[in-house]
């Protein structure tokens, strides 16, 4: 079983054998090939999936951020689900019944989902901020820079919250979140794309 298991959303890791509660987590990020997760338990299971942000184009825009997706499936015990979080690629969910949720990297959009937000696209302005991502979650924007524009903040609803677009402060570089664009300058890299897996009961 792939994935960093969580106690909610605060990184406890599971200690020996225990039942799995409401609330346990496991973190799918970047990989270079899609993994395989198998549910210790059998239940409602919701998968939260960022894109991955885009980069900074030096000297024209600061990145646009992934899409999100939410979707709760019933799952059997040891069924397998494919995750797929691909670096330069879009984030997907694929499941044994044939059906699949994706989120789109770098402004593109999320399908599949019980909820689907689009990426917030780049910043044109050199010396603009980035756009706050969609959703009751959304990160924000990265911070306007006199010669570069920050990077995009990522989608989500709460209580998960997207990554805040990479900016500028001075020399300082300030590296965007989960899904969030890069800034404009030196055409900073966006943030990585994520899957979450939770239990729900």
């Amino acid at each position: 079983m792939a994935g960093q298991p969580l106690r909610g959303l605060v990184g406890q890791n599971m200690a020996g054998r225990r039942s799995v509660q409401p609330g346990i987590a496991y973190v799918f990020a970047n990989a270079a090939a899609a993994v395989t997760f198998v549910p210790p338990v059998a239940g409602n299971w919701k998968f939260v999936g960022w894109g991955q942000g885009g980069a900074g184009s030096n000297g024209t825009q600061g990145g646009a951020s992934g899409a999100y997706f939410e979707i709760t499936k019933y799952i059997t015990a040891a069924t397998p689900v494919a995750v797929s979080v691909i670096q330069n690629g879009n984030t997907t969910v694929a499941f044994s019944d044939g059906t699949s949720a994706t989120a789109a990297q770098n402004g593109g959009n999320a399908t599949g989902g019980d909820v689907n937000l689009s990426g917030t696209v780049g910043t044109l302005d050199s010396a603009g901020a980035g756009g706050s991502g969609l959703g009751t979650g959304g990160g924000l924007g990265g911070a306007a820079n006199a010669t570069s524009a920050g990077g995009s903040g990522a989608p989500a609803n709460l209580p998960f919250t997207g990554g805040h677009g990479g900016y500028y402060v001075g020399a300082t570089y300030f590296p965007p979140g989960i899904g969030a664009g890069g800034a404009e300058s030196n055409g900073q890299p966006g943030g990585p794309g994520q899957v979450i897996a939770m239990f729900v009961q």
